[in-house]
């Protein structure tokens, strides 16, 4: 779908592709990333460092 403003045209088409690409990109790095898979809804992880318990 393409819109268009003011002479502006978008591809949204496009644009979503894009983002998903964008989306599968961050999963990788954040399913192999403890902490930053533990951060939801912005707030801080809690990290137990290994010996600390």
């Amino acid at each position: 779908m393409i819109s268009t403003h003011n002479g502006i045209r978008l591809d949204t088409m496009t644009l979503f592709i894009s983002a998903q690409d964008v989306h599968a990109a961050i999963r990788l790095v954040v399913d192999v990333d403890p902490i930053a898979a533990a951060d939801v809804h912005g707030q801080h992880p809690i990290i137990v460092l290994p010996g600390s318990a």
